[in-house]
């Protein structure tokens, strides 16, 4: 009888960490947004300087991506720490592709 009770407490508590985990890892999907650098064009001179602040993660490819679909000149401004590596190999190469100018301030 104990030990029935006993196997019967360790399934309800491997049922809950399964728990726990799942929401950990769903939660863990829907952070980019709220972690996701900002992208943002300026049209004030000659040349539209887009701008990208804070650390890139996946989704930051896409919005880069539309955001420039348009401009056929630029110069894009970093002031981020970094973050998602295959974004930034995306955001770079569409830079290339572009032929924009960039642009890493001091600091």
């Amino acid at each position: 009888m104990v030990l029935k009770a006993n196997m019967n407490a360790r399934l309800i508590i491997l049922r809950h960490a399964w728990a726990i985990a799942l929401c950990a890892i769903f939660a863990s999907l829907g952070n980019d947004a709220a972690n996701s650098a900002t992208i943002s064009v300026s049209k004030n001179g000659p040349i539209p300087i887009v701008t990208i602040t804070g650390p890139l993660v996946r989704a930051d490819g896409d919005n880069f991506a539309s955001t420039i679909s348009g401009l056929d000149s630029a110069v894009v401004a970093f002031s981020s720490p970094g973050g998602d590596l295959l974004t930034g190999l995306r955001i770079g190469s569409l830079i290339r592709l572009k032929r924009f100018a960039s642009l890493v301030p001091d600091g």
